[in-house]
């Protein structure tokens, strides 16, 4: 049987077009809860009008639209309220001329570790090579140490470091 290249080209455009669909409906399914996992990405994606896939495909289709699984970034809780005087804060001192930001301090606070890390570090093996060096992490009994410091700097100087205690 033979097809002539018209209809092969229509169907390439049908399956080119269910693809980028099915593309743009898991997109929306990530934005609308970035924490799901794949199966549930999957559950979620079969339960709707399209035809059902493996979470192997998902996964894949994740992975080839650049939405890889990574540790969220660490930023500091801020209500409401602290975005409003944050934005405040911002226009007042939007004009200020260089001579008032030179009058100007910042401080900071930062902890250091010695051994421990924090957050969940991943590593990518193979099966039976969890016990490889490069495939664990080492740690101490009670954390290993640490300390907190604070410190301030102005144009003029830097102030003091400070251990917080």
């Amino acid at each position: 049987m033979t097809v002539t290249p018209a209809i092969d080209a229509k169907v390439l455009v049908v399956h080119a077009s269910s693809k980028k669909e099915g593309r743009r409906r898991l997109s929306g399914l990530v934005k609308q809860n970035r924490r799901q996992t794949v199966a549930q990405l999957t559950a979620q994606y079969n339960a709707g009008p399209s035809a059902s896939v493996s979470e192997h495909t998902v996964q894949r289709t994740l992975l080839d639209m650049g939405l890889c699984s990574r540790r969220p970034t660490c930023v500091p809780l801020l209500t409401k309220r602290h975005r409003q005087l944050r934005l405040q804060w911002a226009r007042e001192h939007r004009d200020w001329t260089m001579d008032e930001w030179k009058r100007f301090a910042w401080s900071d606070e930062s902890r250091f570790l010695i051994h421990h890390v924090d957050g969940r570090v991943r590593v990518r093996c193979l099966p039976g090579e969890q016990l490889l060096s490069s495939c664990t992490a080492g740690h101490t009994q009670a954390g290993g140490g640490g300390i907190m410091l604070w410190g301030t700097f102005s144009w003029a100087a830097l102030g003091p470091v400070v251990v917080v205690e």
